[in-house]
């Protein structure tokens, strides 16, 4: 709990912003854990995506470790437009591409759902992939 640093016609900065009871700068853990993400996995989200105030981060790494961190930001408005869609997610660990990956995920409002793809591995493209080498570590509501 903040102190007030200004708080005047409605507008008020305490450890964020906030206006008219809007938060701005503030998140929320909806989910966390590790999951490849396979075609039965399923995420249901502690609050669906419209009660964020911007939308969700989704954060993945290799599933060994909190290396090759790679976060993505979907907006309230792409998933309530794209709702149930399939939303792409490419993914290296370094600058060398030594680990290469991607992720499908169908994002609706409340939850997410995996796709049999993402615990595959091999080369497509003449690209060498490992999406069974990601996980999906967090969801954050922003």
């Amino acid at each position: 709990n903040g102190v007030d640093i200004i708080s005047r016609n409605g507008v008020t900065i305490q450890g964020g912003l906030t206006i008219n009871s809007k938060s701005y700068g503030d998140y929320k853990v909806l989910w966390q854990g590790a999951s490849a993400m396979g075609k039965d996995s399923s995420i249901s989200l502690s609050e669906p995506v419209s009660s964020q105030t911007h939308g969700i981060m989704l954060v993945f790494s290799l599933g060994n470790s909190y290396e090759g961190i790679c976060s993505f930001f979907k907006s309230r408005a792409e998933v309530a437009l794209m709702s149930g869609g399939a939303h792409t997610f490419l993914m290296a660990s370094n600058p060398t591409l030594s680990s290469f990956g991607v992720k499908c995920l169908y994002i609706n409002d409340g939850t997410i759902n995996g796709h049999s793809g993402n615990t595959g591995s091999g080369t497509g493209s003449g690209i060498t992939y490992s999406n069974n080498g990601y996980v999906l570590r967090y969801i954050i509501g922003l």
